[in-house]
């Protein structure tokens, strides 16, 4: 972001300078990049082959980058199109307040969409890893209490998942499913189950290990490309004011306790909880 700021950019060309910076990267050698590591095995190279192919291509890109960019930023100026640090100042966010409730939206639907939210947490959290590893054990795949629950054991559903955002000053937690008309009243019981014994009588070692090794793996698969390394990097900066490591998030991880999940299962879905039906 302050990089963002000392060259103005036209919000409107955001994301196209952003591509062009991703692609610049993949380009360099020794790049880990899937598109570099898939012809690996074919070619018997490594990531530094050709690197001067790839040193010039990466200057092409730049210099053409650069030169739309700055050719952008002229023409948004003559058009009196706003750059990024020309408006007024952003408002201050206002305290955001949850409470529950239930919202039911009648649409023709084949299916019924049903959501379970409440207030999570946000992205400078203590606890923000043991609700990113919490919400893997509800619904974070097919070992999770919810796909076992509902969908393995009794058929209700096709999808269902737990799902936990968190923005610079809130955080919402929930859990989705979709399932027929006729058996939304079980699904909404056995989901509703499930949340109460996780909030009444926690998890177990088994599942927390499970949970952390699929967080790590994800956080470090998920580094593969270069987008995502971008996305992450400005989603970090944005949200917490610095990139951690990905040495310091696994390190994060692997410390989450058993008491510190316990504790937040019951602090997080104890709370009032907003039910949002869509469907037939």
């Amino acid at each position: 972001m302050p990089l963002w700021r000392k060259k103005p950019v036209p919000t409107t060309r955001g994301p196209g300078a952003g591509r062009a910076g991703a692609v610049t990267a993949a380009l360099l050698p020794g790049t880990p990049a899937i598109q570099n590591a898939i012809p690996m095995p074919f070619f018997g190279t490594t990531p530094f082959a050709a690197p001067g192919l790839g040193v010039i291509a990466s200057a092409i890109m730049l210099a053409f980058g650069l030169w739309w960019l700055n050719r952008a930023t002229a023409r948004a100026r003559l058009a009196g199109e706003p750059l990024e640090f020309d408006g007024p100042a952003a408002p201050v966010p206002q305290q955001a307040h949850f409470g529950g409730g239930a919202k039911l939206e009648a649409r023709d639907l084949e299916q019924v969409h049903i959501a379970f939210a409440l207030e999570g947490l946000p992205q400078k959290h203590a606890d923000y890893f043991s609700l990113q590893v919490f919400a893997i054990i509800l619904g974070g795949g097919m070992s999770s209490r919810l796909f076992q629950e509902v969908r393995e054991k009794r058929g209700l559903v096709y999808s269902v998942y737990s799902f936990s955002q968190q923005f610079a000053d809130a955080g919402v937690a929930g859990v989705y499913a979709g399932c027929q008309p006729k058996r939304l009243d079980m699904v909404r019981q056995v989901c509703a189950d499930v949340l109460s014994d996780v909030a009444q009588h926690g998890i177990t070692q088994a599942e927390l290990d499970r949970a952390k090794g699929q967080v790590s793996g994800g956080t470090v698969l998920g580094l593969e490309d270069t987008s995502s390394r971008m996305s992450r990097i400005a989603r970090a900066e944005m949200t917490m004011g610095w990139v951690p490591s990905v040495s310091q998030v696994l390190d994060e991880v692997a410390a989450v306790s058993l008491s510190e999940v316990r504790s937040l299962a019951h602090q997080v879905w104890s709370a009032d909880v907003n039910t949002v039906v869509v469907g037939p």
